[in-house]
């Protein structure tokens, strides 16, 4: 009994060493899955047993991310291995394989083979866009580029403007371009100028991860060439800074960019410059400005520099809006001086300005003066009975000073106001009996008229109507003033307004008939009045029982009924530029004789527009009068009938 207890104790003990003996199947990786963003859980299955010492971290290798560590269970005959990550990963599926020399083995001894098992939805990181940005190809093309950290399935744009219009992913092409992460394509058209917002909104990536995006950029369309546009002086003394304003340019996007020249070299960029020419003569300023599509126009700006003595040693400091203190400094090398701060301006305001005073000192000898613009002139008005426009009072601690000359300049829109014609303008001095000083035109454009008046002295000086200005009355729509005896009658026999509508500042030109209805040669003064103000007069002759033409022609400033000598010549209306057509008429006053000569009077230009020239005078107006007139009248009446009589005998006898 106790032999068979033993015999059966050792078949008990013999029995595993005889199965595993028997064991020649390897162990297997069963299955694999996922536990969290970080780790992963594959089985080594073995029919008999798995040696769990057997298995390290060297064992197992990873198609995406880095393994850190592992951990192993028992799981009866099976071990289950627990897979730490060093990070989450990106990839949904991850391949775990086992090398095929790895020493993983059975209880027996059989080792596991080359073999793998997939673990999916690991991806645990969020889709992001490395880069997006728009490269212009054209002014009307851009390619989108939405460089991803990772492959896409979803990627969703929007395209915002002028037209609108969405985007997703079969609308791009992938590129491998061997830069970081993966670059989503796409080339765009946008149909109209303006500006487009395009805009990323959403990501998904192969695992169906998906985020929400804001991220935009913006595209300016823009085919359209901008305006540019300069305001600025056309007229400057030489050493004067000038200022120049490109603001008024204009895009249909928008300008961005502003470049000044002089003479064609770069001088200036921003929307307003400033410069003071040194040489006289004729200079060009250029203005090319730009858009957000790179279209450019360049604006060209011509500016007469004149000569003016120097500046050199005078100092100009504002003391308040009105007011300036001058000191001319002993310390320079010219006697005749102009005094003017850097821009060319003394004392007054944007309609009535004291733009500089030329003044004879001794070089060794300081001069100082406190100049005061609107100052008020007491008396004037009622003194003089003539309109003050401003008045300037200059105190120079009673120091004689040689040859003081003004030049000044009024605005069209202040004697608008005032209904005074430029050319009845002067400068008077207080001497205690309002002196009208000689007052002559520099130039004169539409909007501002330069005067130049020289004085005996300084004082109190005001800028005003000046006394060549005449109430005008007539009765009857006549008015006679003979020189040539009692038997002369002059009358105004028609007045035609050449144009109704003029551009402010522009030449308004009336053409009148003046005949003699009496027996002897008569003197005239002819009067053109705009509304009830007399802007012109004319002393015109005409021969006894003849005719003569003469034009007139005044600056348009106002809207009135135009006349001579009370016979209506038309309505006036002063219109823009944009509201006439685009015929000139000239400048100054012409009064014909009988020989077609003229007498231009104070013809000028100013510094906000060129020049004028003279009109063109009435054809019919250069036809001599009196008896050489009715003589060539009637000879070359002769020769055009004698013409045609020949010419139908020609056609008759068939030549």
């Amino acid at each position: 009994m106790a032999v068979a207890a033993v015999l059966v104790l050792s078949l008990l003990l013999a029995s595993p060493v005889v199965a595993q003996e028997s064991d020649d199947s390897p162990p297997t990786l069963a299955g694999g899955e996922r536990v969290n963003a970080t780790t992963m859980q594959v089985t080594v299955a073995d029919d008999t047993d798995v040696d769990e010492g057997s298995i390290d971290v060297e064992d197992f290798s990873l198609s995406d991310g880095d393994l850190a560590s592992i951990n192993v269970s028992e799981s009866g005959s099976n071990a289950t291995v627990k897979l730490f990550l060093e990070s989450g990963i990106n990839t949904d599926t991850v391949t775990v394989q086992s090398p095929a020399d790895g020493d993983v083995t059975d209880a027996a001894g059989n080792a596991l083979a080359d073999d793998s098992v997939t673990v999916t939805g690991m991806d645990s990181r969020l889709p992001f866009l490395r880069e997006f940005r728009l490269k212009r190809v054209n002014e009307s093309a851009a390619k989108i580029v939405a460089r991803s950290n990772e492959p896409l399935t979803g990627l969703a744009v929007e395209i915002r403007g002028p037209t609108s219009t969405n985007l997703s992913r079969a609308d791009f092409r992938a590129v491998d371009d061997n830069v970081f992460g993966v670059p989503h394509v796409r080339t765009v058209h946008f149909p109209e100028d303006g500006v487009y917002t395009v805009e990323v909104t959403s990501l998904e990536d192969e695992s169906g991860l998906f985020v929400n995006l804001t991220t935009a950029e913006t595209f300016v369309r823009d085919a359209t060439v901008p305006t540019a546009d300069i305001d600025g002086p056309n007229h400057v003394e030489a050493g004067d800074r000038a200022r120049f304003d490109g603001s008024a340019s204009t895009d249909n996007v928008g300008v961005t960019g502003y470049e000044w020249t002089v003479d064609g070299e770069t001088a200036s960029e921003g929307s307003n410059f400033e410069y003071a020419f040194d040489e006289p003569g004729t200079h060009q300023v250029g203005l090319t400005v730009t858009d957000e599509g790179g279209n450019a126009n360049t604006a060209n700006w011509s500016v007469t520099v004149h000569d003016a003595p120097s500046k050199r040693g005078v100092g100009v400091t504002t003391t308040n809006d009105s007011a300036r203190r001058v000191v001319v400094s002993s310390n320079r090398t010219d006697e005749r001086v102009r005094i003017t701060d850097g821009y060319g301006r003394l004392a007054g305001d944007d309609d009535v300005t004291v733009r500089s005073l030329r003044v004879t000192l001794p070089t060794d000898e300081t001069l100082r003066l406190n100049v005061s613009g609107n100052a008020t002139a007491t008396g004037f008005e009622s003194a003089t009975g003539r309109e003050a426009l401003t008045a300037v009072a200059i105190d120079h601690g009673n120091r004689t000073v040689a040859d003081p000359t003004f030049r000044f300049s009024v605005s069209a829109s202040r004697l608008s106001r005032a209904g005074i014609s430029y050319s009845d303008v002067a400068l008077y001095r207080d001497d205690g009996n309002w002196s009208e000083l000689s007052t002559d035109v520099v130039r004169a454009t539409k909007s501002t008229v330069v005067y130049e008046a020289e004085s005996p002295g300084l004082s109190t000086f005001v800028v005003g109507a000046s006394g060549a200005q005449r109430d005008w009355e007539a009765s009857d729509g006549a008015a006679a003033n003979s020189d040539g005896g009692d038997g002369g009658d002059v009358r105004v026999a028609n007045a035609r307004l050449v144009r109704d509508a003029v551009p402010l500042g522009e030449y308004v030109v009336v053409e009148v008939t003046l005949a003699n209805d009496g027996t002897e040669r008569g003197s005239f003064l002819a009067g053109l009045s705009v509304g009830s103000q007399v802007v012109d007069t004319r002393q015109v002759t005409v021969d006894a029982g003849e005719t003569r033409s003469v034009s007139f022609a005044t600056r348009a400033v106002s809207d009135g009924t135009v006349s001579v000598n009370g016979t209506v010549a038309g309505d006036l209306r002063v219109v823009t530029r944009d509201e006439t057509p685009t015929e000139e008429s000239g400048g100054g006053l012409l009064s014909n004789d009988g020989n077609g000569a003229g007498e231009e009077a104070n013809g000028s230009e100013n510094d906000s527009g060129g020049g004028f020239d003279l009109p063109i005078p009435n054809p019919l107006a250069l036809w001599p009068d009196g008896l050489v007139g009715t003589i060539l009248t009637g000879v070359i009446g002769f020769v055009v009938g004698t013409y045609g009589v020949l010419k139908a005998l020609a056609i008759y006898l068939g030549y």
